[in-house]
């Protein structure tokens, strides 16, 4: 997949019409975008972004999200995109469109696709057209969609770029360092998720999950009358609620949205209260405003955590019995493999005495029914012996307490394994912080409504008023956010418990007789795929242990300073830990920022190239601060990848020749 050319119309910097060519040249497909600071380079790169994912851009990193909301939300954002001379001419929109080729979908065979974004401030609204080949496509518009994304949104994720991962190709250098930093539970859990995604994990996990859904269905066709009734009377509630949380969800979007408003004009009249009143420097000010706003997100991020742990205190106090739950599950899964073996032992038992038997039967003698036990118990151990020796006996009194499934037992493992490391160490030190946090956010607050003007002037006196108004109505959709939330919560919980009665009662189905021809294709096929999934994980793990042990040994000054690298993965999560020489773990936070940045980059690389997306990567980088080895190994990343003939690279980069109305590239290096 190629990116051959980039239009910018009246977009932000970019006045006019602008269009980048990126078609490569031969051999070389590494394109420089130059420029001075300030004349461009970071707005391109976030032009891509927004062109694919608009209001969702929220979801692509983290950067997006805080931008998005300090300037009072995706409207506002949006909206300020439109470039200021061209707004004098009387022009009200802008737009982006990206031209690929080179993309292999089969279902949607094509030379060239453009996707363009455009944005009209007076209709407030945000257009997304997809054109193949010059032309609209009814598979995009109507077949794709669904209740929460348009066709041609879904495409882009399905076919272009999974929203998950585009973090890992359009990305900036000076922020890369925050895979390294990442610490909170929801961080974690969506790097993991990405990580998932972007390795090819999640893909066959979730064919082996559409299987076993088709599996279940086989068998409550097989239901009687009485229990059909009642899965579809459960099936219907999950759908209510499901209905009731996605609602939910829009809500708070809307919400959070309103929120993100208000307290941008909230601050817009705070700065203006300080700045009448003279009581601190702007320097001053602006330092008390960074404090409030860096320890009010370190608080949110710690309440999330929190939110986390408590669920997961009723365990760890019961840490004993989670064991025996753990430990039954194990033998539980040894008894069914056991069994689906013994299953095999008398298939191919009954075989062959099937084919003795038709032997029998050109004998005139009779043959006696001690004969016919002995001929049936020695077949079966002597099957057993040299086809299936590796099956253990079954025990006699054996019960299945849970019957969990693979992808059941994988998340309970995680679960343990998350709560085994220092977990109540772990808790300690977050409610320290959280407590370290409010009081430092408190007493910046206090210092910066002291800032604010005493001055009794009339129209001040207004603006005070209008800004508290302002800041009660954050409050009150705060609380309205946290009762939706509390909803969804619950929602959620009564989902698991229905769902648990749909297992139960589906375990207990007996298959007819018309599927179980299908059913039992559809067990094979989902004991082959556990097995290659959990074989696709562990090469996967290997190799990408591999590539960041060697992406860390060409950056680091200190060749020997990490000896291992190790890639856990628990279910859908998935942990990185690095070790020195002494086989003891180094914490990431304790790494200098420098360091932290080359481990940053020897993972993208590594993901990057363990990855089966056809995409090209765009890194923003300034040459004149991260000049040597960090450059190099960026080059020396796309140049790999070009001879593999997996990626086309485009570097966006600082080095010399951009205007500020229109950017220029060099040509391809």
């Amino acid at each position: 997949m190629v990116i051959s050319k980039i239009e910018l119309c009246n977009f932000r910097i970019y006045q006019g019409l602008n269009v980048i060519e990126l078609t490569p040249h031969k051999s070389k497909n590494i394109f420089i975008v130059s420029g001075k600071n300030g004349f461009g380079k970071t707005t391109f790169l976030m032009s891509l972004v927004w062109c694919l994912y608009g209001r969702q851009m929220i979801d692509v990193d983290d950067i997006y999200e805080k931008e998005i909301k300090e300037q009072g939300g995706y409207g506002t954002y949006v909206k300020s995109s439109l470039n200021r001379q061209a707004q004098t001419k009387g022009d009200t929109s802008f737009h982006v469109a990206v031209t690929i080729t080179g993309t292999v979908i089969p279902e949607l065979p094509a030379k060239e696709i453009v996707i363009k974004r455009s944005y009209s401030t007076v209709k407030g609204v945000d257009t997304l057209e997809i054109l193949v080949d010059g032309e609209e496509k009814d598979l995009i518009k109507e077949e794709l969609g669904d209740s929460n994304l348009t066709g041609e949104e879904m495409f882009i994720r399905e076919f272009i770029m999974p929203i998950e991962i585009a973090k890992f190709f359009l990305f900036d250098a000076e922020k890369i360092v925050n895979l390294a930093e990442n610490t909170s539970v929801e961080q974690r859990r969506k790097l993991s998720l990405a990580y998932s995604e972007i390795l090819g994990i999640k893909k066959y996990e979730d064919i082996k999950d559409e299987m076993e859904t088709l599996r279940d269905r086989l068998k409550q066709s097989s239901a009687n009358p009485k229990d059909k009734q009642l899965l579809n009377t459960l099936k219907a509630e999950v759908e209510n609620i499901e209905v009731e949380i996605e609602s939910n969800n829009k809500e708070i979007g809307l919400l959070k949205e309103k929120r993100a408003q208000l307290a941008y004009e909230a601050e817009q009249l705070r700065d203006k209260l300080v700045k009448a009143g003279n009581t601190v420097t702007e320097e001053e000010y602006q330092a008390l405003k960074k404090e409030v706003k860096d320890s009010s997100e370190a608080l949110e991020l710690l309440q999330n955590d929190f939110r986390d742990s408590f669920e997961k205190i009723p365990f760890a106090i019961a840490g004993g019995r989670l064991l025996e739950v753990v430990q039954q599950v194990e033998d539980e899964t040894n008894y069914k493999n056991a069994l689906h073996g013994q299953e095999k032992v008398e298939q191919r038992t009954d075989q062959v005495l099937t084919d003795l038997l038709s032997a029998e039967r050109t004998l005139k003698e009779v043959v006696p029914a001690s004969v016919h036990r002995f001929y049936h118990d020695t077949v079966k151990d002597l099957i057993k012996k040299h086809f299936f020796a590796e099956t253990p006996d079954l025990p006699a009194d054996f019960k299945l307490l849970h019957d969990f499934s693979s992808s059941d037992t994988q998340l309970l493992n995680s679960f343990l394994t998350d709560l085994k490391q220092d977990f109540r160490l772990s808790f300690r030190n977050l409610n320290e912080r959280r407590t370290q946090l409010q009081n430092q956010l408190v007493a910046a607050k206090k210092r910066l409504a002291a800032a604010d003007s005493n001055q009794e002037d009339p129209m001040l006196a207004a603006d005070r008023l209008k800004r508290d108004d302002l800041n009660l109505r954050v409050v009150k959709i705060d609380e309205q956010i946290a009762e939706y939330y509390k909803s969804i919560g619950k929602c959620e919980d009564r989902k698991d418990n229905i769902e648990k009665q749909i297992s139960e009662i589906t375990k207990k189905i007996k298959i007819g007789e018309e599927h179980r021809g299908k059913y039992e294709e559809s067990e094979k096929l989902i004991a082959e795929l556990q097995q290659f999934v959990t074989q696709f994980k562990t090469d996967k793990k290997k190799s990408l242990e591999a590539q960041i042990l060697q992406g860390l040994k060409q950056l680091m000054h200190k060749k020997e300073f990490i000896d291992r690298v190790d890639v856990n993965i628990y279910g859908e999560d998935i942990e990185i830990d690095l070790y020195n020489k002494a086989g003891l773990k180094i914490r990431k936070d304790s790494l200098s920022k420098g360091e932290q940045q080359m481990y940053a980059t020897a993972l993208l690389r590594g993901l990057v190239e363990e990855s089966q997306i056809e995409f090209p990567v765009f890194i923003d980088l300034d040459l004149q601060q991260n000049t040597g080895q960090i450059f190099k190994q960026h080059v020396e990343v796309a140049h790999y990848n070009s001879q593999k003939g997996k990626h086309t690279p485009a570097m966006n980069a600082s080095v010399a020749g951009c205007t500020r109305s229109r950017c220029t590239q060099t040509s391809p290096v």
